[in-house]
């Protein structure tokens, strides 16, 4: 009979089996200590217990905020809950209700600033009127003075095809804004991505946005926008360039960030052997490897597994289990580093965990 995952590891080599005592004490490292709380989170059963593990976000309250001030923000919310006509309706909403209070700088905390959250979703005349909200509240004392404002819109109006138009508001930057050249980085990448997107060559892109002149920590910035944006889209004799400038950056954390990052969003723009050479010479290579196993596919897990069966990675463990077909003894070998680093009981995610424990015999019921 076909098998897959583990067992069709353990099948083609025969005589290897997953090592039943080590899974029992990953078992027993994970999840809540008692006993019948345990059960219930390994098998996903509901209960009095709530693991620590990252939950859905609240539904949008229902009522508006009681604080008019609140309001413009409870709009964008309803915004992004929506879809279509009712949508463009929340978002005009939005844009009003933030002209009604645009001389009274508020900030709702962890926040980027008004209309940063939903400016990706703008029609021509909502951008336009973005920009004439951000002069009526220029005179204020805005949180981070809307440059992360400022730099979505630029981003949205480039991607709708007005490149001369998003160029000309990147003057409206303040010089009394600390971050301003963070945000003048982020509005320089969706606007290279949405130019070269549109035809401009990617040197005369690099050229126009002045790349050489940037400092080290805005040519990061500047890349990690264009990998991320819906308009990065490398055409083939230009994904070589995109990974030398990633390969450029001079911070080494950044570097292989920004390898990974790319590698990510312009994968099938070169051969998985360049990518994979390309990620595996930075630092933290089998974590940056792991990151693309969903993109990459059984090549990429081979070359992480290569990795990690010459330095298992206890911290990857987790991860790992993801993924069921990676190969058992470098999934074992992780397991006991992970084990050995006296790691967090809510480290694993128990549907994961779930299938491996199955395979090597530990269940639910058994004691750990």
């Amino acid at each position: 009979m076909k098998t897959t995952g583990i067992e069709t590891t353990i099948g083609a080599v025969g005589e290897v089996r997953p090592d039943r005592a080590l899974w029992s004490a990953v078992c027993k490292a994970s999840g809540p200590v008692a006993e019948a709380d345990h059960q219930r989170w390994l098998r996903g059963l509901g209960g009095s217990f709530r693991s620590p593990a990252p939950v859905p976000a609240p539904p949008v309250q229902a009522s508006p905020p009681a604080e008019r001030r609140f309001y413009p923000w409870w709009c964008q919310e309803r915004a992004a809950a929506s879809r279509g006509p009712e949508r463009r309706l929340w978002l005009d909403r939005a844009l009003d209700a933030f002209a009604e209070i645009a001389d009274a700088p508020t900030d709702v905390g962890n926040d980027e600033g008004p209309l940063w959250a939903v400016a990706r979703w703008f029609d021509r005349d909502q951008v336009h009127r973005g920009f004439a909200l951000l002069e009526s509240m220029a005179p204020f004392d805005w949180p981070y003075r809307l440059g992360g404002s400022r730099a979505a819109l630029i981003g949205r109006l480039a991607e709708l095809g007005e490149l001369d138009a998003a160029w000309e508001q990147l003057e409206g930057f303040s010089p009394n804004d600390s971050f301003s050249d963070h945000w003048c980085a982020v509005a320089l990448g969706r606007w290279l991505a949405a130019a070269t997107h549109r035809g401009l060559t990617l040197a005369s892109g690099l050229h126009r946005v002045g790349f050489s002149q940037l400092s080290p920590a805005q040519r990061y910035v500047l890349l990690d926008e264009v990998w991320h944006s819906p308009a990065f889209r490398p055409r083939p004799g230009d994904a070589r360039s995109w990974l030398d400038l990633a390969r450029g950056l001079e911070d080494s954390t950044e570097r292989s960030l920004s390898v990974r990052y790319l590698a990510a969003s312009a994968w099938p723009a070169l051969p998985a052997v360049e990518w994979i050479d390309a990620v595996t010479a930075e630092r933290e290579a089998a974590a940056g490897l792991l990151e693309l196993v969903d993109v990459g596919g059984a090549e990429v897990l081979a070359a992480l597994e290569a990795l990690l069966r010459f330095e298992p990675r206890g911290e990857l463990f987790p991860e790992l289990l993801e993924h069921p077909d990676a190969e058992l003894s470098v999934v074992e070998a992780c397991g006991r580093r992970w084990l050995r680093g006296g790691p967090s009981r809510f480290d694993l995610d128990p549907a994961a965990l779930r299938c491996w424990l199955e395979r090597a015999g530990v269940g639910p019921h058994d004691e750990v």
